[in-house]
């Protein structure tokens, strides 16, 4: 009993966490060199997770059942099918989206005196459907973490799994929220989408609480699908926020250095994480 208890009070804390997490870069807004920063956090936490949790542990469970290297094949098919996807579809969109935003800002830029602090082009909207790829390699990932912790067999290794779920979830959900902010998300929106990713460790939780083992097949299809969601967390770090936070590398606040510094900090996290889970 005190068992099952513990696994619903993990479930009700890491809900708590992962909605804040999202949550919290709207109560942010308007510090902008705090999000810049906070975007560089983001992107080492995606590095990190994708590169060094999810595919090390999807191939180490896929190598014995194929010869083929599955896991990379299916961590590059998550990196390649959204850039395909977005590529096909949305950039025409984006690119007359993006060049209305470079006129706009010249236009603003011929009205200011010329003066050094002048800011460059207006930042570009973040597609809608980068943020729906974080969340759902995100989502699925958290039902994952869930479903070992719901099946976890003492105490003693709920709590490690626990604390380990925390550190990621919040980090990963901090990131997801950054992304939301970017895509320009109204408040009820970013709240919903944000509960529904909260939710996804507690469903995991539950589910390994009462569904019987999932078998060797179960657990080679799970290690599939984390591949896919790292290649898709690197897709999310270096091909959308990376790129448009070096952009604006020529701002003096906050200086190249200090976002080089975070997206460190984020990946050095998520190192670390690795050495104890």
């Amino acid at each position: 009993m005190r068992l099952q208890s513990f696994k619903i009070l993990s479930a009700l804390l890491t809900l708590v966490i992962a909605w804040g997490g999202v949550l919290l870069p709207m109560a942010l807004r308007g510090n902008e060199t705090f999000l810049s920063l906070a975007r560089m956090l983001a992107v080492g936490v995606m590095l990190g997770g994708g590169l060094l949790h999810l595919l090390p542990d999807a191939a180490a469970e896929i190598a014995d059942a194929f010869e083929f290297p599955v896991a990379y094949f299916l961590f590059s098919m998550g990196l390649i099918l959204p850039l395909a996807v977005e590529t096909l579809m949305l950039s025409p969109h984006a690119n007359d989206h993006g060049m209305q935003v470079i006129i706009h800002a010249k236009d603003i830029s011929d009205d200011i005196s010329g003066s050094e602090d002048s800011i460059g082009p207006a930042r570009r909207e973040l597609p809608l459907s980068t943020a729906m790829v974080l969340l759902v390699a995100l989502s699925f990932h958290s039902v994952v973490e869930g479903l070992a912790q719901g099946t976890a067999r003492t105490i003693e290794t709920g709590m490690v799994l626990l604390l380990a779920i925390a550190a990621h979830k919040g980090l990963a959900a901090f990131a997801l929220g950054c992304l939301f902010l970017d895509a320009r998300l109204s408040c009820h929106r970013s709240m919903t989408l944000g509960l529904a990713f909260a939710l996804a460790t507690p469903l995991g939780i539950l589910a390994g609480m009462i569904l019987p083992d999932r078998g060797a097949s179960g657990e080679l299809l799970s290690s599939a699908l984390e591949a896919v969601a790292g290649g898709s967390f690197t897709y999310v770090a270096l091909l959308e926020v990376l790129p448009r936070e070096l952009h604006d590398l020529h701002a003096r606040h906050p200086t190249p250095a200090a976002k080089l510094g975070m997206l460190a900090l984020g990946f050095g996290s998520m190192a670390a994480l690795a050495l104890v889970v």
